[in-house]
Order: C-alpha cells, then structure tokens, then sequence
C-alpha cells in the first residue's frame, strides 16, 4: 500500500482508473481494515460501473471535476461523525 497512515483515518479518497471489480475489493479491504471510516472514491462523469461499486461498497462518489461545494459538504459530513474508540484505534 502506498502512502499507509501511521495513526488514525479520518477520511479516505480515491481516485481510481481500476476496473470496477478491483474498486469493489479494495473497499471490502478498506471496510475490513477501517469499518467507521468514511471513503469517497472520485472518477469521471458516465463511469456508472464505478460509481455503482463505490456505493455498493459504502462510499461516497465524486464525479470530476469536483466542486469547492462538494468537497466542503464531504469534509463537513466527516468533522460530524463521532470520534473512534480507543479500542478501534489501538487495533488500526
């Protein structure tokens, strides 16, 4: 894994160019690894394959370009959601 946090995950983006069916196993291992952290996965506009695989599992989709809005109602839904656990975090 590229990039791998070292404490706590607020917030996952991804912006994939991977088949649908790649998506859809990396957020079963995102989910399994992070369950309360939310995802958003970021593609192109008509991409309905990767859009339908990123809510089925359970992440917000952006379609490029993104707006200012969109991003700020993201990271806004994020700041809402309750802190982890110290349990949650000692096992990430």
């Amino acid at each position: 894994m590229r990039n791998a946090p070292s404490g706590r995950v607020a917030l996952v983006i991804l912006a994939t160019s991977d088949t649908p069916v790649v998506l859809g196993r990396t957020l079963r291992w995102l989910r399994h690894r992070w369950p309360r952290c939310p995802v958003t996965v970021v593609g192109d506009v008509g991409e309905g394959e990767h859009e339908l695989a990123a809510r089925k599992g359970g992440a917000y989709y952006l379609a490029r370009p993104v707006s200012d809005e969109q991003w700020a109602s993201i990271l806004s839904h994020v700041l809402e959601l309750p802190a982890p656990t110290r349990a949650e975090v000692d096992n990430a």
